[in-house]
């Protein structure tokens, strides 16, 4: 390493970038505005041995002479592709999960409403700043609290629910037929600390399920009247 220069060590974008902090410190030197302990920390792109880019977060400090004017400058670099494609992984699901029409939101084991999508909003009527904070209870109807109990018994357990079709109420008090699946939130240390819900209504397809079975027993009895 060195014999290496900096251009075989950083990309020719990361390298503008280190050649305008050094400039901006000869810059301050010269206005009288410098500070001797200043550093400059960044993300950069660097060059791995093997050809690859990888990500970088530079903590830029300036070597400096006996009258403290800089000379060079002093890097420490830390790897943070990992993270940063961790990040950008978080970013697309926080997209896809905001502009879901599904309904998906997260809870606590005490059941308190922690996020909240538009989905759930344009399904149960609520908007966020209405709901979080706020008990799942208001979702359940006073006949289905054992339900509740029941789903939590599981999360808590470390189980999922899967497909679950049940009633839930709207905020303007309409009962909503509603498929929901629920599984348990886990933290970096494994402890279970709530349930994501991801849910959609079937309200329509209940009705049309009921009005065809409905029509089905007509056309039984019909058909018997007629035989007899």
């Amino acid at each position: 390493a060195l014999t290496q220069s900096m251009d075989q060590i950083f990309t020719p974008e990361s390298l503008i970038r280190i050649k305008e902090v050094y400039l901006e410190q000869l810059a301050l030197e010269e206005s009288g505005k410098d500070d001797p302990n200043r550093s400059v920390t960044l993300e950069l792109e660097e060059l791995h041995k093997d050809g690859s880019v990888i990500l970088v977060e530079v903590v830029i400090s300036f070597i400096r002479d006996t009258m403290l004017k800089a000379t060079g400058v002093l890097t420490v670099t830390r790897d943070i592709t990992k993270r940063k494609l961790t990040e950008q992984r978080i970013s697309q699901l926080a997209a896809i999960v905001e502009s879901s029409d599904d309904a998906i939101f997260s809870k606590t084991l005490d059941g308190i409403i922690t996020s909240w999508n538009k989905g759930a909003e344009m399904i149960y009527g609520y908007k966020e700043q209405e709901i979080v904070g706020k008990s799942v209870s208001k979702l359940i109807l006073p006949e289905m609290q054992k339900e509740m109990s029941w789903i939590f018994e599981k999360i808590s357990a470390g189980q999922h629910i899967n497909h679950l079709e049940t009633t839930r109420i709207r905020k303007d008090g309409q009962r909503i037929n509603v498929s929901l699946t629920i599984s348990p939130l886990i933290d970096i240390n494994g402890r279970i600390i709530g349930a994501s819900t991801i849910g959609y209504d079937i309200t329509e397809r209940i009705r049309s399920e009921t009005a065809l079975q409905k029509a089905n027993e007509e056309m039984k009895r019909i058909v018997k009247f007629n035989e007899a």
